[in-house]
């Protein structure tokens, strides 16, 4: 796989000179805490609707007197419009001066989001959430590019990961309560917020350099395609496995004897605690290379996938205590959200100009789209062990996958009792 040199490149005026920055705003560190925000607060403000998507679907439903099949279209619209958007990017991200499309694309998102505000019409809002779905896409593409550049790009996916559960969580908590005063427009505005806080901290985003990894001689070519090929698998694996788990498991709850409204409680209490997973991976970041981190959280994932197998057969002789399904889920929230940043991370190493983590995000979303949809397939008439056995074996191809594209990165390298720090 080639890749193109000139991807993100510095901005130029229209003469072909580079732009030089205005001093009237200094710019923070490519490698700091700020830039890291910053990254993801533009990765994240195209698809908030997503983060809280439940909400999202009753506020169209309760507000618009949509039915289910449409508020459900809208969405889809959204997110089929963000893995578009992503694609965009890994195509002709290369060929676009990123701030400012970036500057564009958030000003027309604020403004989509603005004009659905004054909608009511079905296919109107599901044109406008699909072109901000689009957008939302675009900007994940350059963000992921800019933090494939940073020194640690694994503590800085955290970041990103640890501010989308804490947005979900803040938002699905404040937004019912500003859609039941304000009316459904507060919703809108709400989302317009975040790209806006974005635009205006775009501009102290400074220029990321390029790392160097060195000319490729013949014969290693074949492995950076085999890195770089296994690296976006293990991701989308893991993306489709996390996704065909949690989309079926209050159906799963409800199946083995727990009351809905303890399943429920289990889901919430699991998507507030898995905030710690991105924490503690933030806190590590690469400090013990990607190896290790990727051997256990995969794991442990593994485990709590195990976990709800025996909890399924427990289920056929003891009724399933409450606590125990709590616990499970914050296991598997906890260890997922602690390892998805490495396997971004192992995506982001494998080029020098961020390429490869644009890839990522777009798979990734793909992976996100079909789970869901295998998980319906295999569980037909409450089938839910051929389920979790196809999440059980999807999980350690992942890793495997993963794990062996970061070896052989570090062989690549030349870094051999460093292994576990790449």
């Amino acid at each position: 796989m080639a890749f193109d040199a000139r991807i993100l490149p510095v901005e130029r005026s229209c003469d072909g000179h580079p732009m030089m920055a205005s001093r009237a705003f200094e710019k923070v560190s490519y490698d700091g805490l700020p830039a890291a925000i910053i990254l993801a607060l533009l990765a994240t403000a195209g698809v908030q609707f997503g983060l809280i998507m439940a909400v999202f679907v009753a506020s169209l439903e309760h507000s618009l007197g949509f039915s289910a099949k449409q508020a459900g279209a809208i969405t889809t619209a959204g997110l089929a419009g963000a893995a578009i958007g992503a694609l965009i990017a890994a195509i002709f991200g290369p060929r676009l001066p990123w701030r400012r499309t970036c500057a564009w694309l958030l000003l027309g998102t604020i403004a989509c989001e603005l004009l659905s505000a004054m909608l009511g019409n079905f296919i109107v809002i599901a044109l406008v959430r699909g072109a901000i779905g689009v957008a939302g896409g675009l900007l994940i593409g350059f963000s992921y590019a800019l933090i494939a550049r940073r020194t640690s790009p694994d503590a800085t996916f955290a970041i990103l990961f640890f501010g989308q559960i804490a947005f979900g969580g803040i938002g699905s908590m404040l937004a019912p309560i500003a859609i039941d005063r304000f009316g459904l427009p507060a919703m809108y505005i709400g989302f317009a917020i975040l790209p806006a806080i974005a635009l205006l901290t775009l501009r102290f985003l400074p220029d990321f350099p390029v790392r160097s990894l060195g000319p490729a001689k013949p014969s290693e070519r074949i492995g950076r395609s085999w890195a770089v090929a296994s690296a976006i698998l293990g991701l989308t694996f893991f993306q489709f496995t996390r996704s065909l788990i949690a989309a079926h498991l209050v159906s799963f709850g409800t199946s083995v004897g727990i009351d809905r409204s303890g399943v429920l409680a289990g889901v919430a209490v699991a998507t507030f605690t898995g905030a710690a997973g991105a924490i503690g991976a933030a806190a590590i970041g690469n400090r013990f290379g990607r190896v290790l981190p990727l051997l256990l959280g995969t794991g442990f994932a593994w485990v709590s996938v195990i976990l709800l197998l025996l909890l399924g057969h427990q289920a056929m002789f003891v009724h399933p205590s409450v606590a125990i399904w709590i616990g499970i889920l914050v296991l598997q929230t906890v260890a997922d959200s602690f390892v998805l940043p490495y396997y971004f991370a192992v995506c982001a190493i494998q080029d020098a100009e961020g390429r490869t983590a644009v890839w990522a995000g777009f798979m990734s979303k793909i992976g996100l789209s079909f789970g869901p949809l295998l998980g319906a397939i295999l569980i037909a008439e409450f089938h839910f062990g051929r389920w979790l056995l196809s999440g059980m074996a999807l999980t350690i191809v992942a890793g495997i996958l993963s794990i062996g594209s970061a070896i052989t990165v570090s062989l690549r390298s030349n870094r051999l009792t460093g292994a576990l720090s790449v």
